[in-house]
């Protein structure tokens, strides 16, 4: 009887003992929304004479240390988890603009990924929801954990030549750092 109450003892202080440790893993993880957003100041080609498609693009760069929380925790960061990635019309010289084809990447050194867009006509304050269908948001998470400045750029042809648009891109995230 006495090895059975000594049995039992020892497996709930090692039931505790493993609780516990995750309890002071927890206290040492410290978890926080960061958003990362970008102004691309796009232009699109004059008007020709023979052209139907007018190329146009933009680039801007993001650093991740500008977020004061991840600046104070980037050499501990864990993990990023992307949960959105908006690109919001901000400014239209012309509203009503036919995006045929666009490309949007984010890259840095080592990774890169993007997303295409088709017929998209553009007015100030259309936003477009960007997926995750091909495991962009994955890697774009990567890229924030590489902590690098990186790049977001759009090469695209619309519909309208002179024409100059503004396209903020944001991407919401939740990070985990460890504290110490």
């Amino acid at each position: 009887m006495k090895t059975k109450t000594i049995q039992l003892i020892v497996m709930v202080l090692l039931v505790l003992g493993f609780t516990g440790c995750d309890k002071v893993s927890d206290l040492n993880t410290v978890t926080f929304d960061a958003d990362f957003a970008a102004s691309l100041d796009c232009s699109t080609a004059a008007l020709k004479s023979t052209a139907e498609n007018h190329a146009f693009s933009g680039t801007a760069v993001i650093d991740p240390a500008s977020d004061t929380n991840v600046s104070d925790y980037l050499d501990n960061i864990k993990k990023y988890e992307v949960e959105a990635v908006h690109a919001t019309i901000t400014s239209m010289s012309q509203e009503n603009v036919t995006v045929f084809t666009a490309t949007l990447d984010v890259f840095n050194a080592g990774r890169e990924t993007g997303w295409s867009m088709t017929n998209e006509v553009l007015t100030t304050g259309k936003t477009i929801t960007l997926g995750n269908e091909n495991g962009q948001w994955d890697t774009v998470s990567e890229i924030l954990k590489d902590g690098q400045v990186f790049t977001v750029q759009i090469n695209g042809e619309a519909d309208t030549g002179s024409v100059t648009f503004t396209l903020r891109v944001r991407i919401e995230t939740k990070v985990e750092a460890k504290v110490i």
